[in-house]
């Protein structure tokens, strides 16, 4: 199935690339991150530093599978729904809140808006908006629920006035239905728009300030969704939607990817990220690519992995775009399609990617572990839960501890969900010693044989490490590195560096690293972290070398009818 692009004429859609790109985005990165993809262009990106160790501080057992990701509101409550249909609110030291019975299983990651009140999609084809109880409550409450008319997958999104909330339905229909903040008509349809046959992907929100002034008159306000075509197809839509719900105007299709000429698109789970510029935007497909497209709708670059992308792509501060793949990679392109690093998990990626305030990673795998990827492609640490990781991270303020424990953190607290029905917050422990670094890294695959050196850093943060207590394993056996005197902002330790001795490693060998340290100043003071690196094969894979295009004009041409 093929569709032509619609209704914006060539002369609008040049006016409109330029101009954008000379207005400046308030929404970069955001301290909240209070719905999918952290903000409406979905770039996942914060402006929080995230926890510079893989500590964990807490995990609250919900009860069952947890698909969607959480959202954060002002109070720094984790907001999630689960698949048993209770929907949690839960304090950032892990206490449960407050609950809501959503009645069926909650796929849907919820959006908050800035009044507090909260909207997410069921399995019973309700969008719910609930609020925090009063004082003292502890069931959440229902201010109402509209029926879309079938499951509810996509996770909404709010506009620029939080008027309007707007969601797809599995039965391929986009919807804007009037938020809590719609005093006259709230809870009711403002528009909709079939546009496939599933939808899964939650829409992309940007709002373009054409004329900066009080006066939105001129201003364009767009969506971006992909949606499911029978078996094998995706489209992708940019949707012009109203500015002011109040003026009681419809969306309008501008247009549809692929159009004619176009090459077919694989299926689309995959949300939208939108450029910090709003010229570009960015999605995975099951068909194994990355795709590029400007913001009037043409293919600007693919990039190829080897496997499906369900993983939506987020934007590092420098313009690069990072995505993962079901090849079990993450791979990070520049802003023309070319590969600048590649990373390996031990299996299959479905997570989304959350960055921090210094472009590090997170990002969740099958192999259980979440990762946390420095903005070169090298491992910081990794965390392990029970099972597999199908959810998306997300980072939320810096933590404190009344207690007085926690209080030298200086970072954000990290919340994700997975398979084992758990929700896990991440904290840096700067009470204790820690792994500043190490070379080779954690999980690290292709290494030399010839490697002659093992090289980590042990700091503390509050006091030193004593160096007479750091001990090293290596094959199993107590091995003793030299030692150099290291100090930074926040922290004092060692650097220990062990040869090995060339020729040391067959291929394929997995060297195992334990290293224990003690910081006799504190207790509880013992840091006891085991690594792994894996020497090169014989026969390494080969990855997927991206496709370059030659960019083509903004301009659109004149809109041609549907077939």
């Amino acid at each position: 199935m093929k569709l032509g692009r619609l209704g914006i004429s060539a002369t609008a859609v040049f006016v409109l690339v330029i101009v954008m790109a000379a207005i400046p985005l308030l929404t970069n990165a955001d301290p909240v991150w209070s719905k999918f993809g952290a903000n409406g262009s979905q770039n996942r990106r914060s402006s929080e530093v995230s926890a510079r160790t893989g500590d964990g501080l807490w995990t609250f057992e919900t009860g069952n599978f947890n698909f969607c990701s959480p959202a954060i509101n002002e109070n720094e409550e984790v907001c999630l729904g689960s698949r048993n249909g209770l929907f949690f609110a839960l304090s950032p030291i892990g206490d449960l809140n407050w609950i809501f019975d959503a009645i069926a299983r909650v796929d849907s990651s919820p959006a908050i808006d800035t009044a507090g009140n909260i909207y997410f999609g069921a399995n019973n084809g309700l969008v719910y908006c609930i609020n925090a109880p009063s004082a003292g409550g502890t069931q959440g409450t229902l201010r109402w629920s509209f029926d879309a008319g079938d499951t509810v997958f996509s996770s909404p999104t709010l506009d620029e006035s939080e008027e309007s909330v707007i969601f797809g339905t599995e039965d391929g229909v986009l919807m804007s239905i009037f938020s809590d903040n719609f005093a006259a008509t709230q809870g009711t349809l403002e528009w909709s728009h079939l546009l496939g046959d599933r939808i899964f992907a939650s829409p992309a929100y940007r709002y373009y300030d054409l004329a900066p002034t009080s006066d939105p008159a001129g201003d364009v306000a767009m969506v971006y969704i992909g949606a499911e075509i029978g078996l094998s197809d995706g489209l992708m839509y940019g949707v012009e939607v109203p500015i002011d719900p109040a003026a009681s105007t419809l969306a309008t299709i501008q247009w549809v990817y692929p159009g004619v000429g176009d090459d077919a698109v694989g299926r689309i789970q995959s949300s939208v990220a939108v450029s910090d510029d709003g010229n570009f935007i960015y999605f995975g497909s099951k068909d194994g690519n990355l795709y590029c497209l400007t913001s009037s709708g043409y293919l600007q670059w693919t990039y190829g992995t080897n496997g499906m992308i369900d993983s939506s792509p987020g934007i590092l501060s420098t313009g690069e775009i990072v995505v993962g793949s079901r090849d079990g990679a993450v791979y990070c392109v520049d802003e023309e399609g070319t590969l600048q690093w590649s990373f390996e998990t031990g299996d299959t990626i479905e997570s989304s990617p959350a960055i921090d305030a210094n472009d590090n990673i997170l990002i969740g795998s099958r192999d259980y572990f979440l990762y946390s990827i420095s903005p070169t492609g090298a491992q910081n640490w990794r965390y392990m839960s029970d099972y597999h990781i199908w959810s998306s991270p997300v980072i939320g303020k810096q933590f404190y501890d009344p207690s007085g424990i926690q209080q030298a953190v200086t970072t954000a607290t990290i919340y994700f969900t997975g398979a084992d029905m758990k929700v896990h917050a991440i904290c840096e422990d700067r009470a204790a010693p820690y792994l500043l670094s190490r070379t080779p890294d954690d999980g690290e695959t292709g290494v030399s044989k010839r490697l002659a050196n093992i090289v980590f850093e042990v700091v503390d943060a509050q006091t030193d490490v004593d160096r007479e207590e750091i001990f090293m394993l290596f094959r199993e056996h107590q091995v003793h590195p030299s030692f150099e005197r290291i100090e930074g902002e926040g922290y004092r330790g060692w650097k220990c560096t062990f040869y090995c001795g060339d020729e040391t490693f067959q291929y394929d060998e997995e060297v195992t690293i334990n290293v224990q340290a003690y910081d006799t100043a504190w207790e509880p003071n013992l840091m006891e972290e085991t690594y792994s690196f894996t020497i090169e094969s014989s026969s390494k894979r080969s990855l997927a070398a991206p496709t370059q295009l030659k960019p083509r004009g903004l301009a659109s041409p004149q809109a041609t009818e549907v077939r």
